[in-house]
């Protein structure tokens, strides 16, 4: 009686861990979407310590494609001839009204092409915090742009997002 009691505990651990498990892996998910965005306000610091030396706060005001959601980006640059760092802060607010307030930081690239200045800039973001079904979850990823037109840039981002642990 024993043995048959102490297989059936260890059958019922067994589904138990198994399950807390597969529940765990099903609970990530992976995001992927497309933001237009464009610049709201610049306030440009041109430094005199070496030649193309800029300093910049500005806004960002997007909407993501796939998710339909509207973002304010807040950020900082520090660029030489237009290459550099930046980092900042987004607000996405979703069309369920849940919001989410995000880090993101990166490498801005500038080049010549045919006399025209074209910036890319790639970086990562990590989710802080949020609203509604956004509450209790952590995540973060990689994003990328491309200026595409007079204070109009295209990004691309992905990432996943899991429970709070």
């Amino acid at each position: 009686m024993t043995l048959i009691r102490a297989t059936a505990v260890l059958i019922v651990l067994l589904a138990i861990i198994l399950g807390l498990t597969t529940a765990t892996v099903t609970a990530q998910e992976k995001m992927v979407d497309s933001r237009v965005q464009v610049i709201t306000k610049v306030d440009v610091a041109r430094l005199d310590d070496v030649e193309g030396h800029t300093m910049a706060t500005f806004e960002n005001k997007g909407y993501n494609l796939k998710i339909g959601s509207w973002t304010v980006n807040r950020g900082v640059s520090d660029l030489i001839k237009g290459n550099g760092t930046a980092r900042g802060y987004t607000t996405t607010n979703y069309p369920d009204g849940a919001v989410t307030y995000s880090s993101w930081e990166g490498k801005t690239t500038t080049v010549v092409v045919d006399g025209k200045s074209i910036a890319t800039s790639a970086g990562t973001w990590k989710l802080i915090s949020g609203t509604g079904e956004w509450k209790n979850r952590e995540g973060g990823g990689t994003w990328k742009s491309k200026v595409v037109g007079d204070g109009i840039s295209f990004v691309e981002w992905e990432g996943e997002w899991r429970p709070k642990r």
